[in-house]
């Protein structure tokens, strides 16, 4: 029986209220899990005293982001919601405005408050923050029982049980006036498997990832949360290890809207959502949400590591000014080259790949090109529902095409006349690196270890190795002949 039936006659923060106070000790214990990620260094010493196995796991990974310390968090977390719903409550979290609050107090109690919550008696508040000794917000992640609403958290469970926790009795009891939705701002989470999604193009960027979207969006099974690029993991949910419920609703609308957009366009309700993100594989964060998202699968290409570093040192470092019909904004206008190239200022020749790689700005481009310390934890994350693939087989599009349709759980039933595009392909000459076979060959040998990569990435999932890849041949053999350009997202070749 639901608290709100038997709280019946009563107010029913009173009845939520009660209902907390009446097991406090198991409430508690059931909250406290980490809801963001927060790097290593951040946890005090106590947290890594009171579980020796953790250290010892964790004692070779000193990586901020490393795949055994994400393991650690989202496992903590997991286990936090799934502990507080067996024990019949719901997953919240509580973000208190400390600058708001205090700023609500008398004078008199905010000396109090800085003097025994942080120690300290700083002239003014914003001192106070500035040099660090009070943090713009704390934030608290609570299972409380199942029927308690955020209003109820916000005026009674909280001021009455957590301030005390918090700040201690004294202090707490100067906050009673002060608490209120403007200070204390609760929002429910939920589990990554709530997410409505059943694939994603997860990579790798300009290795043919706009076509797989593009042509794959033609299937009336299949649709895209949209037409462009999503960032729902990369960026809206990155640093968190249980989402907003919130953006899951809002993630899930999205999901909604496309299917009936789709079904207006083919008279096909498709019964298949998918999301397109080519940097994904590259986020630890990211792709340890969205392995946690049930079963949903990932189809990823790869290509000529080469190649693709090339693409990128076109489109970010190139200066374009190889002849006097072709600038950098001219490139720009023309998607060669991105908004955001001049940035860290360019470079007239691809020999400054080599040359200057020790620079700041060319190792930050090589460290953005890097794929061999992802590919393997995609692997390990996804085995079994993960379809990689070389881009070189996008030019069998029947066939490609049909494999995948099979892979994700389709029936192969494009429209007839389907035109299976390619998009974002530039040919030709894009910058004077194949004219510059030592750089070529320099370069290849410096990249040996991606291409490994890309060749056991493939052969671990049973997917055909081209022999462009296992013979290291690269596109500067049909440099001169191939001069197709379709830049961007919206025209084919």
């Amino acid at each position: 029986m639901g608290l709100r039936v038997w709280a019946e006659g009563q107010e029913f923060g009173n009845a939520c209220a009660a209902a907390y106070g009446a097991d406090v000790a198991k409430w508690r214990t059931l909250s406290g899990v980490p809801t963001e990620y927060s790097p290593r260094g951040h946890r005090p010493d106590w947290y890594w005293e009171s579980d020796s196995d953790r250290v010892a796991k964790l004692q070779l990974d000193d990586v901020g982001y490393g795949d055994s310390w994400l393991e650690v968090l989202f496992g903590q977390a997991q286990e936090g919601m799934i502990g507080c719903s067996v024990h019949g409550g719901r997953y919240w979290e509580a973000t208190v405005d400390l600058p708001k609050l205090l700023l609500l107090l008398p004078s008199s109690n905010r000396s109090v408050f800085l003097e025994k919550v942080v120690g300290i008696t700083p002239p003014t508040l914003k001192d106070a923050i500035l040099a660090g000794f009070l943090p713009p917000s704390l934030r608290l992640a609570m299972c409380v029982p199942y029927d308690c609403t955020g209003k109820a958290i916000v005026n009674r469970i909280f001021p009455e049980f957590e301030a005390e926790k918090l700040f201690g009795a004294e202090v707490a009891g100067l906050l009673n006036d002060a608490i209120s939705a403007d200070v204390v701002v609760v929002e429910e989470l939920l589990n990554w498997p709530s997410l409505q999604l059943d694939f994603a193009i997860a990579g790798l960027d300009n290795c043919g990832t706009t076509s797989l979207h593009r042509n794959l969006n033609q299937h009336p099974e299949i649709a895209f949360s949209t037409t462009s690029e999503d960032f729902f993991f990369t960026t809206e949910v990155v640093h968190r290890l249980l989402p907003l419920k919130s953006q899951v609703q809002e993630f899930n609308r999205r999901m909604e809207m496309a299917k009936d957009k789709k079904l207006q366009e083919t008279g096909i309700r498709p019964h298949l959502a998918g999301i397109c993100s080519p940097t994904l594989f590259a986020y630890g964060l990211a792709r340890m949400g969205l392995a946690l998202v049930g079963e949903a699968k990932v189809v990823m290409s790869v290509c000529d590591p080469l190649g693709r570093l090339e693409r990128h040192f076109m489109e970010y470092r190139y200066c374009h000014n190889h002849n006097d019909t072709l600038g950098l904004e001219v490139a720009k206008q023309q998607l060669l080259a991105s908004p955001i190239s001049t940035r860290e200022g360019c470079f007239s020749s691809a020999s400054a790949l080599w040359e200057e790689r020790q620079t700041d700005a060319m190792r930050r481009l090589w460290d953005a090109t890097a794929t061999s310390q992802h590919l393997g934890s995609m692997m390990a994350l996804f085995f079994g529902r993960l379809l990689p693939m070389h881009r070189e087989f996008l030019h069998e599009p029947d066939r490609t095409y049909s494999i995948v349709a099979a892979f994700l759980g389709v029936r192969y039933t494009y429209p007839e006349k389907t035109v299976f595009g390619h998009f974002n392909a530039v040919g030709g000459h894009r910058t004077d690196l194949c004219k510059n076979k030592s750089l070529v060959r320099r370069l290849q040998r410096q990249l040996e270890p991606e291409y490994q990569a890309s060749i056991q990435f493939l052969r671990h999932a049973g997917s055909p190795v081209p022999e462009s890849l296992s013979k290291r041949l690269t596109r500067c053999k049909s440099a001169d002949v191939l001069e197709v350009r379709c830049p961007g997202r919206e025209t084919a070749c």
